[in-house]
Formats: C-alpha cells, sequence, structure tokens
C-alpha cells in the first residue's frame, strides 16, 4: 500500500509516494515495520526543489546496525531509550518491539509523520519533534539508559553542536 506525502514550500508542492517495510532483525521472531519513501531518488528531487531535509526518508545502513545492536542486547526490557535524528525510526521500533520504552526524535515534519505511521503500526513507542542540537530541549526530555543516534551528521552545524 502506498500513500503519498505533500512536501512544499512558496512556490512549488511535491508528492512523494511512501509505503511499509518488513525489516528482518536477527533475534526478533517477527519483521519490524517502519515506513519510507518508496523511491530516495523521488525524495531527493523532491527534497532539493522544496530546501528541505530528504535523509530520514529513507531507512539507511547505519539503523540496521543500530538496530541490531539493540537487539544483540539481552537486557533492552524495561530500558529507557532515546534515538535522535530518528528517520524511519528503525531503530526505536527495534527497541520498541524488545519492550524498552522509547521516545522517537526528529526535526523533520516528513519524519515524524513517517514515525507516527510507524509508532501506530505495531510500534509502540512515542514520537516527539527535536531539534538535538539544542541542549536544553534534549536535557527536558529527561534521563535515558541509552541515546541512539544513527547517520545523524549531514549538516555542519549539527556536528559542531554535538
Amino acid at each position: 500500500m502506498l500513500w503519498m506525502w505533500l512536501l512544499s514550500c512558496s512556490s512549488t508542492a511535491h508528492a512523494i509516494a511512501v509505503r511499509p517495510r518488513d525489516v528482518k532483525i536477527r533475534g526478533i521472531t517477527a519483521p519490524v515495520r517502519i515506513y519510507e519513501a518508496a523511491s530516495q531518488d523521488a525524495a531527493l528531487d523532491a527534497a532539493i526543489e522544496t530546501d528541505s531535509d530528504p535523509f530520514g526518508a529513507c531507512c539507511w545502513p547505519s539503523a540496521v546496525v543500530a538496530a541490531r545492536s539493540l537487539a544483540a542486547r539481552a537486557d533492552v526490557a524495561g530500558l529507557r531509550i532515546l534515538e535522535l535524528g530518528a528517520g524511519t525510526g528503525l531503530a526505536s521500533a527495534t527497541a520498541a518491539r524488545l519492550g524498552a520504552d522509547v521516545v522517537a526524535t526528529d526535526v523533520s515534519e516528513l519524519s515524524l509523520e513517517l514515525l507516527r505511521r510507524a509508532a501506530a503500526d505495531g510500534g509502540a513507542f512515542d514520537v516527539q519533534l527535536l531539534d538535538f542540537t539544542d541542549s536544553d530541549a534534549v536535557a527536558a526530555l529527561g534521563d535515558f539508559d541509552i541515546i541512539v543516534a544513527a547517520d545523524t551528521l549531514y549538516e555542519e552545524a549539527i556536528a559542531r553542536a554535538t
């Protein structure tokens, strides 16, 4: 099933087809469902046209590594986990499936919508808007046992802030 997300700016609007994706993670019996752009190229083209961030629209290999690392741990259940720049939320959905109390964050409206869909579709994690370069906003979320950030240093300002 495809659905469309509309990216817009003052002069143009672009629809991006979004699809569910089931990802098999070792150590978890059923696949973990996330949502992502059906085409990375279309997401990038729309982001260029609308001057927006395309990075969280697709599941990247580092998210798979983060999810696998969480699944390999024996003690995830009951932990409080924060994912910064969650994008499609694979690590968050995996941690939630393992019984963790998860907060998935992103600054991109597209990513937040993808996260909300994954959380509503069995992901069972909290989704919040967060600019993680704002240390006060991060601190306001409280304490976490694990903080996950995969593929987040795309901009120089982010690298300087972290």
